[in-house]
């Protein structure tokens, strides 16, 4: 459920409560089972990846590192990005390089990484951030890198969505199918989005896209 209309969309201030709740849940996270299509989705996205002879990927909010150990199996180099100590802490303990950071500035040489792989973790980005951190991923990525990205949406609101049993609120920038495509099209080429619709109750649903960065 929305827990507010409004909330301080200020960075350091969404990545506190981000880090208050992905720590308290990090243990619980492990053992989550991935929702039906992420694994299909991957799948095809690997299977690009290697078509177009790809060798490494960035992770963006990497979580306890389901997907980053599928990448390691393939056969990539990883490097598994997140806010929460706790879920690094986890991927490391899974073999995988992951470091404590945000999207805002990803420590990283630029032009470093053939891919980048993003699962419901921009959407925690508030849209006025949004263009920054999209030109960040670029920065980090070669020419004509591919992006595999997720996100929840369907509609056109910002704020808080539900309270965790600590308490903690996160923030969420939900958009509609035309508005991302707009934002994401800024800076990437969308080679193809679907939507995913788990609930027809619920008004939100799930978004699947795959974009490029700019050729040279």
């Amino acid at each position: 459920r929305v827990a507010s209309p409004t909330m301080d969309p200020d960075p350091d201030a969404i990545k506190d409560r981000l880090v208050a709740h992905y720590d308290a849940h990090a243990g619980q996270r492990v053992h989550r089972i991935l929702r039906a299509g992420r694994r299909e989705f991957r799948d095809e996205y690997v299977a690009r990846l290697l078509s177009e002879g790809r060798d490494d990927l960035i992770e963006l909010g990497a979580g306890t590192g389901q997907d980053a150990r599928a990448f390691v199996a393939a056969g990539f180099g990883v490097v598994a990005i997140d806010l929460s100590p706790e879920h690094v802490a986890h991927c490391r303990r899974a073999g995988i390089d992951s470091r404590v950071g945000d999207f805002y500035d990803l420590a990283a040489d630029d032009a470093a990484f053939d891919a980048a792989w993003a699962m419901s973790s921009l959407l925690h980005v508030p849209d006025r951030d949004l263009g920054g951190v999209l030109a960040e991923v670029t920065r980090v990525l070669r020419p004509g890198s591919l992006i595999g990205a997720g996100f929840w949406g369907g509609i056109d609101r910002e704020g808080p969505h539900g309270f965790d049993d600590t308490g903690h609120e996160r923030f969420y920038s939900f958009r509609s199918d035309g508005k991302l495509r707009r934002l994401l099209e800024e800076h990437w080429t969308i080679e193809s989005f679907a939507v995913t619709h788990y609930d027809p109750s619920d008004e939100l649903h799930y978004q699947w896209v795959v974009a490029r960065t700019a050729s040279a």
